[in-house]
């Protein structure tokens, strides 16, 4: 690049102010640069000036490659670039991975007379036939998200068939619903958008390297937004298509990598200077978002993980931010919090791990009047087999003459009996017969068992009719439908929509007449709270933060193939979202790792009662409602990790090495915390446990 302006001139001229990390990364001239960035510290800002500044310089924009994670980040970074510099050039390239692969592909199918595929935009029909025909019983909507999240991810990571022979996905060997999958779509001839992925690599793989040279001859520059989110095949085709083009520019931070069920690869960050020749790293380490509390608290939690950089998040806002832990149980926090948002003016966000979380928030939001936007309105709760059940083995004690609801459950029952005696049993029902139980009776005259377990089940839905909604809730899963051990939390939530005194009829039909409500959601033009997965708020940023079920079992998840530090990567992009206020809900009796780490955990046990006995126990939330009064403040306290003994010596004019900055000198030591000085111009705080116990840095 042969450089046209000044960076006075250019920054003067586009009114661009950027920090000094920023500037490092904007005008740098490595050919192959990764940016480390922060949470709230300006990457994308920096990235297009990047931009304007190459053009500013003589670059034609058309040898400008820009690749965006999804397309509202596409369309945020072109509005971005003509706030900062005008119209966006003609012919410049800002599009996601598929956009550019779908339309590299279509043009060099045509070229090389083998055209591309059609793609399938909605595998939905075709993965619900699969699922029907290898599951036991119809699948839920949740049944066909997993198979449909297992068969992206199993592209994405280039798994071969010995790896998916070892892998299940509700209870399918996953091997074989790649190949039942990739038969359907070979019968109707189309490719589903993660095969498009995979084609891509082929032909960039091609022995005559041509693809790759009219990609070098088309652009000179690759730009990529959001690495860390970019799965192992997008990263196969961006360093095959880098080391052709000789210069790729990349943002990302792996501590905010938080997609691994699209099958995400950090690890691509981690291994940049090996994969890349003369790389660079740089880092953007200021944050623009939060006060120093909350980033105090979020650089102790994000310590922990090993496989990352070492980053020293610094605050450019003042002091003065809140974070804290409100005390409650879980079953009682739902309509404490709608009565506290009611009062809320701030812009506040309310984070979950799972979407079913807030469904019986959203039911008592409903109640109060209060309005809320919702990011996501997922209404796949509704179809877990246990909602399904336990309603229809009601709407059966109602109405125990209905066929359908009563082909929905006759194998629930117990009663070994198969559909077609079911079917029998609908066909030969008389109008003195006082169920379906009854025909079914006598099709299986020969079956004493199954007679006197029709008498029991006659009794058991007899007093159900009339029973209030905790006993009728209690009544089906003790005696008639057990709870399955993956059914705790969808029995959690299922049982906080109960209220005292409510009959099991009005309940059942309050959970129906959500699911009508929350279908016919539409936000409202004005609202200052907003419900969000945490997934659904990364980019985001909100006055104040309440962060709910993050709990030991929810996050972080349990489980053999659960990595816990993607978990306490999801539990770091939730509390940087907060700018001014953090909190994090603690509950009766339940652990929570990362409340401990950051040094806000009561550890309170209690008693082990039977699951409904637990939830019963109502505490609201701390005196003072959620946002104020008697509930534990953010005061940090030692994590133990490194004893006083360990920490001895390490005091101001001590000579220090670390493992990535070498030579340094202490500045200054509190009980959390040591500064640093590398140089001059570099000087970095760190948590002493975090720094210490994994001998990042020692002695000189």
């Amino acid at each position: 690049m042969v450089r046209k302006m000044k960076q006075t001139k250019f920054k003067e001229k586009s009114g661009i102010k950027l920090n000094a990390e920023q500037e490092k990364a904007a005008f740098g001239d490595s050919p192959n640069e990764l940016i480390l960035a922060v949470p709230g510290s300006g990457k994308t800002t920096t990235l297009i000036t990047r931009l304007g500044w190459l053009i500013a310089n003589g670059v034609d924009a058309r040898k400008l490659l820009t690749i965006t994670f999804t397309k509202a980040a596409a369309n945020d970074m072109k509005n971005r670039y003509e706030s900062l510099f005008g119209d966006v050039p003609e012919g410049m390239h800002i599009s996601t991975i598929h956009s550019f692969c779908y339309a590299f592909l279509k043009e060099w199918g045509k070229r090389v007379s083998a055209p591309l595929p059609e793609i399938e935009a909605s595998n939905t029909y075709i993965v619900t036939k699969i699922a029907e025909k290898y599951l036991k019983e119809y699948p839920t909507e949740g049944d066909i998200r997993e198979i449909q999240r297992t068969l992206t991810y199993v592209k994405n990571m280039m798994l071969d068939a010995s790896q998916m022979k070892g892998m299940s996905c509700c209870g399918i060997n996953v091997y074989t619903l790649y190949k039942a999958y990739s038969s359907a779509l070979k019968a109707i001839n189309k490719i589903d958008f993660d095969d498009l992925l995979v084609y891509m690599v082929m032909v960039l793989k091609m022995p005559d390297g041509k693809a790759l040279k009219s990609l070098a001859r088309k652009f000179d520059y690759l730009f990529v937004d959001e690495a860390q989110d970019i799965s192992k095949v997008q990263h196969e085709i961006i360093e095959l298509m880098s080391k052709k083009i000789g210069n790729i520019f990349m943002v990302g931070d792996e501590d905010q990598s938080i997609y691994g069920f699209r099958a995400a690869y950090p690890e691509a960050l981690l291994n940049f200077k090996e994969t890349y020749k003369d790389a660079n790293i740089l880092y953007l380490e200021k944050n623009y978002r939060s006060k120093k509390e909350i980033i105090d608290v979020a650089n102790m939690v994000i310590a922990n993980n090993s496989e990352r950089f070492e980053k020293n998040m610094t605050n450019v806002r003042r002091s003065g931010g809140k974070v804290s832990a409100p005390y409650t149980s879980r079953a009682s926090q739902y309509s404490s919090l709608a009565l506290l948002l009611k009062k809320e003016t701030k812009d506040t966000a309310i984070l979950y791990r799972n979407n079913a979380s807030v469904i019986p928030l959203v039911y008592y939001l409903r109640k109060e009047g209060v309005p809320y936007k919702c990011r996501d309105m997922d209404l796949a709760f509704f179809s877990t087999k246990l909602v399904r059940d336990i309603c229809n083995l009601y709407k059966f004690a109602e109405n125990p003459k209905d066929p359908e609801v009563f082909m929905q459950i006759y194998y629930k029952l117990g009663l070994k009996v198969r559909k077609e005696d079911a079917l029998l049993a609908i066909s030969k029902l008389k109008v003195k017969d006082p169920d379906l139980l009854e025909p079914l009776r006598r099709v299986k005259r020969g079956a004493p068992v199954l007679a006197k377990e029709v008498k029991r089940l006659r009794k058991e839905f007899a007093i159900l009719k009339g029973e209030g909604a905790h006993d009728g809730y209690n009544r089906i899963i003790s005696q008639i439908r057990k709870l399955g051990k993956s059914e705790k939390e969808t029995a959690h939530v299922f049982t906080a929509l109960i209220e005292d005194g409510e009959s099991m009829a009005d309940f059942v039909a309050k959970i129906d007449s959500l699911k009508v409500d929350m279908q016919a959601y539409l936000p409202p033009i004005a609202a200052n709270i907003t419900l969000s997965t945490i997934h659904g708020s990364k980019g985001l940023e909100f006055s104040k933060v309440c962060l709910i079920d993050a709990v030991d079992g929810i996050l972080p998840m349990e489980g053999e193939d659960v990595s816990l530090e993607e978990e306490r990567r999801l539990f770091y992009v939730a509390i940087t979202r907060a700018k001014d206020e953090l909190e994090v809900l603690e509950y009766v009796g339940k652990s929570s790792t990362f409340l401990s780490e950051m040094g806000l955990s009561r550890h309170n046990p209690q008693p082990k009662k039977n699951e409904w006995e637990r939830e019963k126990t109502r505490v609201p939330i701390d005196q003072g409602g959620l946002y104020g009064g008697n509930h534990r403040s953010y005061i940090p306290e030692p994590q133990g990790a490194v004893s006083a003994e360990e920490k001895k010596g390490f005091k101001a004019g001590q000579k220090v090495v670390h493992k990535k900055e070498g030579k340094g000198v202490i500045e200054s030591v509190d009980e959390m915390y040591m500064t640093i000085r590398f140089s001059k111009d570099k000087v970095k705080k760190y948590s002493i446990d975090a720094v210490l116990s994994k001998q990042i840095v020692t002695k000189a």
